[in-house]
């Protein structure tokens, strides 16, 4: 067991969530997260699970059937000393479904087919392989997801950092890479790193402490490099920016980083050596029709979760260009937007969002 497990599992609600992706879900679960932990700490998850507790979680995800959500998941690893103590916690919380699992049909993960399970099943009953399902089929920024899958697997020693303005989906994207990667007939697995913390020198720390607990490769993603080394202030923590330049000291890391646009210029200004080493992946804006099917559903949920009703013209209001005074771009502007506008609706004591929510006079 590494002394360093109660660090390194702090990235495990990033993994959830990159998990929750692969099986077509919006939200990270406790379901979710063991899954995750499963692909990532194998000894302590079958310590806990079994030898099938894997097995039986697929069937639990693809039937839908999942429990919890990120805060549980979170309170979980707080509470865990390191990785064998929060296998036994994930364990507690599902033992009621697993019970059940083995009664659900047997499904398999969403991952591709590996190469000798085609050949496997072609000898044996004679009959061609299905066709393989195109791997960036529901990705819905799949070229750029590629491109960056396909550096994080060559030689090439640059950083790529996905760079746009804030809601435009560097997550999103970070976590379709990620689904890219873990598909692969030798998953790679990606870990989210989430300090937790923005003081003084700690994010460099937590990155490097995760950095050398690493045991196999491993794509680490940084996210909100700006926020955590605070370019947008006078006076910036450069030891997050100095971590991720020396990051080449770790064999078994390839690290991605986010950035919000336009503070990536500043990486330039405060941590020129940094600056060099990255290779820039500007996100373009989303396709009008794109943002409008990612709005609508989650329309659907805030107002249920609000207890109104959302007007078709409030949700082209949400949808309109972002002005000057933004600093969220689409769809992220337009959810943020609707999130407002439900509120005051719902605390004006209304029943319906208008045009009049989403835009006050």
């Amino acid at each position: 067991m590494r002394a360093t497990d109660s660090l390194s599992i702090r990235g495990l609600v990033g993994l959830a969530k990159a998990e929750a992706k692969r099986w077509g879900s919006d939200h990270a679960t406790v379901t979710h997260a063991a899954s995750a932990f499963a692909q990532n700490w194998t000894g302590e998850f079958r310590d806990a699970f079994g030898s099938d507790g894997e097995a039986l979680l697929h069937r639990l995800l693809a039937a839908g059937q999942t429990i919890g959500n990120e805060a549980e998941v979170r309170n979980m690893i707080t509470a865990s000393p390191d990785a064998a103590a929060l296998a036994m916690r994930l364990q507690a919380a599902l033992r009621g479904d697993l019970a059940v699992a083995d009664l659900l049909p047997e499904e398999s993960s969403p991952t591709r087919p590996r190469a000798d399970d085609t050949e496997q099943s072609e000898a044996s009953d004679g009959e061609a392989p299905p066709a393989r399902t195109d791997p960036l089929a529901g990705l819905l920024r799949g070229r750029e997801a590629l491109d960056v899958a396909a550096y994080l697997l060559s030689d090439q020693p640059l950083i790529p950092a996905l760079v746009g303005r804030r809601g435009c989906g560097k997550t999103s994207l970070a976590a379709e890479i990620a689904r890219l990667l873990l598909d692969l007939e030798d998953p790679l697995p990606t870990l989210f790193f989430d300090p937790g913390t923005t003081v003084d020198g700690e994010p460099a720390m937590l990155l490097r402490d995760t950095l050398s607990a690493l045991t196999r490769r491993t794509v680490v993603v940084v996210e909100d490099v700006d926020e955590l080394a605070r370019l947008g202030t006078t006076e910036p923590d450069v030891s997050i920016l100095r971590e991720i330049w020396q990051s080449e000291r770790f064999p078994l890391a390839r690290l991605v980083i986010t950035v919000t646009a336009p503070y990536e210029k500043r990486i330039a200004q405060f941590y020129g050596a940094l600056s060099d080493r990255l290779v820039i992946v500007e996100l373009q804006p989303w396709d009008e029709n794109v943002v409008r099917g990612l709005v609508v559903p989650v329309a659907t949920h805030l107002a249920e979760q609000y207890g109104v009703v959302i007007d078709h013209a409030a949700i082209e209001a949400a949808l309109q260009p972002p002005t000057e005074a933004d600093t969220f771009d689409h769809p992220g502007l337009a959810i943020a937007r609707l999130d407002v506008a439900c509120a005051r609706t719902m605390i004006a004591g209304g029943n319906t969002v208008t045009v009049a929510d989403v835009i006050p006079g």
